[in-house]
């Protein structure tokens, strides 16, 4: 019974701030630049040691709690000979939490990571790509200078399957911060 009543009181945190729903734009486009830092070994087997990623994302509110929010970017960190670029194609699922002002934001959700590389992993050079497949965890917040337009701060959580580059396998886990603006319609 405690748990019941514990679900229940957080399903009330997100349901009882919510604004009028009827006078909110449910759509929103947002751009954003930022930094992907690698947790896998990569880092290690490479002289990679961080990437910059742009991205552009399409969201719609379904309740004024709970986004779904497709976005596709682009991955880029080339380090002494070595290169990775990547193309993202993302699908997250996120809880909002407005408080005047400000949206805070959590969610997941999946991923399909187009990659290719260019350099030398364990001694062998390295000329491949591959596609693999992940999920990420997000945390951010949304501050609106006005009722359409926005800035924002997350970070993402990335965990993806290991890539193989010919012969060679690396982790690509890792999280990025980027800095995003947005407009509502």
């Amino acid at each position: 019974m405690k748990r019941v009543m514990l679900i229940f009181a957080v399903g009330l945190l997100f349901v009882l701030p919510s604004a009028a729903w009827g006078d909110d734009a449910q759509n929103y486009v947002t751009s954003g630049v930022g930094f992907y830092f690698y947790t896998g070994d990569i880092s290690r087997e490479t002289e990679l040691d961080g990437a910059v990623i742009a991205e552009l994302s399409y969201g719609r509110y379904f309740h004024p709690n709970f986004v779904l929010e497709a976005g596709v970017g682009y991955i880029h960190d080339d380090h002494q000979g070595d290169e990775l670029q990547g193309w993202p194609f993302t699908l997250t699922a996120i809880g909002v939490y407005p408080v005047e002002k400000v949206r805070l934001l959590g969610g997941g959700g999946i991923g399909v990571y187009p990659m290719n590389f260019d350099g030398e992993i364990n001694n062998v050079i390295i000329h491949g790509e591959d596609t693999v497949i992940g999920g990420h965890l997000l945390l951010g917040c949304h501050w609106y200078l006005r009722p359409s337009g926005f800035i924002g701060l997350e970070g993402k959580y990335l965990f993806v399957e290991r890539a193989k580059f010919e012969d060679e396998k690396v982790e690509l886990d890792g999280f990025t911060m980027m800095l995003k603006l947005g407009f509502r319609f």
